[in-house]
């Protein structure tokens, strides 16, 4: 019997964004039309789903998402903080992770000034400061999704780089009960105001790498 072998897609191309990559990467980890429940953890503008499924709230889409936020957003299923998920063990097949780079205004990571989207304008470059703080958000994170996950269950995660800082490395050792499967890494190519490294408000392209990581909870 021949051995089936699936490959992602390749992510190359203008088009190509937070969401079109993640809409391959769910298809791909877990197919549509298995009632599969899902919990996006850090939901924000849910802006990772639109090109999942048309209706994210019908009760027939491909997928059954449970939204969470720590903001008191419009459409929300849960509110509640992504180191405390108030599910009981082994509720889902999988876990979206989409932490916050920054904060409001600047310093905002260091006075704990979370937000669960990346903004144009709004992110915080106190580099030391920043990683701390999110390392051990994800440590306690880490905790929680390995006890709401299935038994072989996904953890998706989505990183990107903060100056020198190359996070979707350093996670790695943030998430001690999980082990990566796959890491798909592609450059978003912006217009907007540079921030890290001047005050000054000039509009020029840059890219920006970004990280898909996918992960299999350890069996215990």
């Amino acid at each position: 019997m021949a051995l089936e072998i699936r490959h992602l897609p390749s992510f190359f191309g203008t088009d190509k964004s937070n969401a079109t990559v993640f809409a391959e990467i769910i298809r791909f980890y877990l197919p549509p039309g298995q009632g599969r429940r899902i919990l996006d953890a850090t939901a924000g503008k849910r802006r990772f789903w639109e090109n999942v499924q048309s209706s994210l709230f019908n009760p027939s889409a491909p997928y059954d998402v449970v939204f969470m936020d720590i903001k008191d957003r419009p459409n929300m299923d849960v509110i509640a903080d992504c180191q405390l998920l108030p599910f009981k063990p082994r509720t889902f097949d999988a876990v979206i992770y989409d932490p916050p780079f920054g904060g409001k205004g600047q310093g905002g990571m260091a006075r704990g000034d979370f937000t669960y989207s990346w903004q144009e304008n709004d992110v915080s470059y106190g580099f030391d400061i920043t990683t701390a703080q999110l390392e051990q958000m994800t440590r306690r994170f880490c905790v929680e999704a390995a006890r709401v996950l299935k038994r072989g269950g996904l953890l998706i995660t989505k990183c990107m780089d903060l100056g020198r800082k190359f996070i979707h490395i350093e996670i790695i050792n943030w998430l001690p009960h999980f082990r990566m499967i796959d890491c798909i890494i592609y450059a978003v190519s912006t217009d907007k105001p540079l921030r890290p490294y001047t005050r000054r408000n000039l509009r020029q392209s840059h890219k920006l790498h970004n990280y898909f990581q996918v992960w299999k909870r350890r069996i215990d």
